[in-house]
């Protein structure tokens, strides 16, 4: 009797079946939300922009110059921190991987 490539190697058991199931799951979600995350941070980008063209323009007087600026420089400071979001997105990726 001939011995077929597959007649000795063992199946993987059902639960580490599981396992690799739920974290593909876990990861194709987690590819979703980053690119939902790179669409919504470049619309925000851009409706800022153009925000901030059109409030440049306008006189909202010395004090309402100063909220203006800070405003813009609080929302430019959230972007940057926003940067943040991958980093711990792939150190979920990692995590996940060397859990299971």
């Amino acid at each position: 009797m001939e011995k077929t490539l597959f007649q000795n190697s063992k199946r993987p058991s059902s639960k580490r079946r599981e396992v690799n199931g739920r974290v593909a799951r876990a990861s194709v979600g987690l590819v979703a939300v980053m690119v939902g995350l790179v669409v919504v941070l470049i619309v925000g980008l851009v409706v800022t922009a153009q925000l901030y063209n059109v409030a440049n323009n306008l006189n909202l007087g010395t004090q309402g110059n100063q909220t203006r600026t800070t405003l813009f420089n609080n929302v430019y400071s959230s972007f940057t921190l926003a940067a943040i979001i991958p980093i711990v997105a792939v150190a979920t990726i990692i995590i996940a991987y060397l859990k299971f």
